[in-house]
């Protein structure tokens, strides 16, 4: 997998949507939740319990859920 590009890119969507988020740039929401539906489809579809994806999608979930709280505030 680590040789398929569209599962680089994947990943290092994910990983700057995560930073994105972290460093709580104004466009960071938007861009992580669009982040999270296509890596979600491509988790279930085309990478099926693979773990680095997995992972990554929990991670973003979390700093999604604060970042929303803190929007919502």
């Amino acid at each position: 997998r680590p040789s398929d590009p569209y599962y680089v890119e994947l990943i290092n969507t994910l990983d700057k949507a995560t930073h994105l988020l972290k460093t709580q740039d104004p466009q960071a929401l938007g861009f992580s939740r669009k982040t999270f539906e296509s890596a979600q489809i491509a988790f279930d579809q085309i990478f099926p319990d693979d773990k680095v994806i997995y992972m990554r999608l929990k991670e973003l979930a979390k700093h999604m859920t604060v970042q929303y709280k803190e929007v919502q505030v």
